[in-house]
């Protein structure tokens, strides 16, 4: 089984079990049915990034957009979680 970014989606040419792993941050996930599965992600904030996601299902429609966005999001985090919280009083913008 290949290894896949948990938020991207992307297939990486890198098999789980391996020790390839260690090029990634690996999530234990029990959000999933309960089962405890890993989750790859290649940087911290890709991580932050999904469990927000997982946390606000109204944003799944702008995955794309917050990916693209991934250094912007990290730069301005707080920014971004009041964003979440209440985007009508949030100076942020994607």
């Amino acid at each position: 089984m290949n290894i896949t970014n948990g938020l991207t989606g992307e297939v990486y040419n890198y098999k789980v079990g391996s020790l390839d792993e260690k090029k990634f941050i690996i999530v234990m996930d029990g959000l999933n049915c309960g089962n405890n599965e890993k989750m790859f992600f290649e940087t911290e904030i890709e991580y932050k990034i999904y469990r927000v996601i997982s946390d606000n299902k109204q944003l799944e429609q702008y995955k794309s957009v917050l990916i693209s966005k991934q250094q912007l999001i990290k730069n301005n985090w707080d920014s971004f979680i009041d964003w979440v919280d209440n985007p009508t009083k949030s100076s942020f913008q994607l």
